[in-house]
């Protein structure tokens, strides 16, 4: 349970398009004699191509076909596949860990790359946080599906209509790519699922895009968005702009303009918010972006750097671009040449993006697309989207299994297919034997622990040999750690044979938030009788 020290030259902080691209044009570059040594931590080990994983709800592309293995990509870069807890940029050293107790790392570097990317934040929305389905994983489009699915099958043989109404009612929150992909593949979905339902008919189906803009896919041109919503809205797809969503509970959805939606089904493409671990740092922000230089250099701190959604990078005007896929893969390069460029005492390359292409794909044959200034519709638009996807692919192997996709959904259409990907169980049973160390004083929190059979102590940080108390079954250690966000305090060994019952820090806070008597009682517990 030793925490280890590591030292990199180089240490990038995302896996995703901005810290590939870093730590690749890192190790491509190097010259003859240069050994760079590049690290890149990531919570997967997968790069998620985020603009193909709505057609994984049509079951247009296959769940693994919209990633690629790091390790696939970056040969050469030590890639640690755990969670960033913290990041000390005065120090020069990122603490990261499994997501279980006794598996922390400390990493230290000359160069840091942040490029995390952003998180989920819906908590500004009454009920969005309970009842909205994300899009950010592809666990997530996995359970849009198995929802969209579900609710079908639960309307098909339902004889209530207000009941049917609501399973029926589809709600997508946002209308940028994310939300007009979601809401286009559901109704693509359903649209085809529907012969194999005879009890069920179009009619009752109902998609409901709400978006707080102006316009559709606000980010391309006014003619692309009128195409965009031309489509939507002549498939029967209702998009209301000018709206948001206020709040939301099982049973319905209500809009800022006082409607009141009968729904089952809310789904979130928008509500993006900054990274929690990235938020704490001592740095400038702008919009709830690093604020950089021209160079993807953070303001204030030498030897720092950020790509991608994160990073706040002018361009000629000092205008911060637009946090999107083409932005995070060309700063991303940039950001490597330029952190190579600094080690080597070079003059480093302002970073330039110009975006060539944008497309948005909305269903098996049509999509919309911005293609160096001209509107591009139809057939032709998912030609040239699909190929743009192909052209990111590293290699003709990941090119060929997107292409089988692609002909085979073409060919043989519906699949009404229900994959539940739920655990049995959220909790964690585990089993210690007598004089085993759970937890160790001084390592940072991970799991809350209820005793279900034998004894643990709790020991003196300073003095391993003195025991400061015992419990038993029924009783409960770890969540000071947890609730107030320190290290553990104490350590506890099994005085026996024992086992527990474990909950990860993310059902804990849950649970905590949830159950105001219980969080209470934690914050009142004392060290001795609750900490570890």
């Amino acid at each position: 349970m030793a925490i280890n020290n590591l030292e990199h030259d180089v240490l990038v902080l995302g896996g995703g398009h901005a810290g590939v691209r870093a730590a690749r044009e890192l190790i491509r570059h190097q010259r003859p004699g240069e050994r760079l040594d590049v690290a890149l931590v990531s919570r997967d080990n997968v790069e998620l191509w985020h603009g193909l994983m709505p057609q994984m709800l049509a079951n247009t592309v296959q769940p693994e076909h919209v990633v690629v293995p790091l390790r696939e990509v970056l040969p050469g870069v030590s890639i640690y596949v755990y969670e960033i807890r913290e990041i000390d940029l005065e120090h020069r050293r990122v603490t990261i860990d499994r997501g279980t107790d006794g598996e922390e790392l400390i990493l230290t570097y000359r160069t840091l790359v942040i490029a995390v990317g952003s998180t989920i934040d819906l908590s500004r929305f009454p009920g969005m946080v309970e009842h909205a389905l994300p899009t950010k994983t592809i666990g997530d489009f996995a359970h849009v599906r198995n929802q969209v699915i579900g609710m079908v099958e639960a309307a098909s043989e339902q004889s209530d209509a207000s009941l049917r109404e609501e399973q029926l009612t589809f709600v997508v929150a946002g209308a940028g790519f994310a939300g007009v992909e979601v809401a286009s593949e559901i109704d693509e979905l359903v649209r085809l699922s529907l012969p194999l339902y005879p009890h069920l008919s179009r009619s009752p189906l109902r998609i409901v895009s709400v978006d707080p803009g102006t316009r559709v896919l606000p980010s391309m041109s006014e003619k692309v968005s009128a195409m965009a919503y031309k489509n939507l809205t002549g498939r029967g797809i209702e998009v209301q702009l000018g709206t948001a969503v206020a709040s939301a509970s099982a049973h319905d959805v209500r809009l800022s303009n006082g409607e009141v939606i009968a729904s089952r089904n809310l789904i979130a493409t928008a509500g993006t918010g900054i990274n929690p671990v990235v938020q704490r740092l001592a740095v400038n922000f702008g919009r709830g972006r690093i604020l950089c230089d021209e160079f993807g250099r953070v303001t204030g701190w030498p030897g720092v750097f950020a790509a991608g959604d994160v990073a706040a990078i002018p361009d000629s005007h000092r205008t911060p671009y637009p946090p999107t896929v083409t932005f995070a893969i060309a700063t991303g390069e940039s950001v490597g040449i330029n952190v190579l460029a600094t080690l080597r005492g070079e003059p480093l390359r302002r970073i330039e993006h110009e975006s060539v292409a944008q497309i948005g794909i909305m269903s098996r044959r049509y999509a919309v697309a911005q293609i160096r200034g001209w509107a591009v519709q139809g057939r032709l638009a998912v030609l040239a989207g699909r190929l743009l996807f192909l052209s990111y692919m590293p290699n003709w192997r990941r090119r060929g299994r997107l292409l089988l996709d692609w002909l085979t959904s073409d060919l043989f259409g519906r699949d009404v297919t229900e994959l539940e990907m739920d655990r049995s169980s959220g909790l964690s049973r585990m089993r210690f034997n007598a004089g085993d160390e759970i937890v160790r004083a001084g390592e940072l929190g991970n799991r809350f622990y209820v005793i279900t059979n034998g004894e643990v102590e709790i020991v003196d940080s300073h003095d391993p040999a003195r025991v400061l108390g015992r419990l038993g079954p029924g009783e409960h250690f770890g969540e000071i750690a947890l609730s107030q966000g320190v290290r553990r305090t104490a350590s506890v060994r099994a005085a026996k044979d024992t086992g527990v019952i474990a909950m990860d820090r993310s059902d804990f806070r849950l649970l905590s938030e949830s159950v105001p008597t219980l969080r209470a009682e934690w914050r009142a517990a004392s060290v001795l009788a609750a900490d570890a």
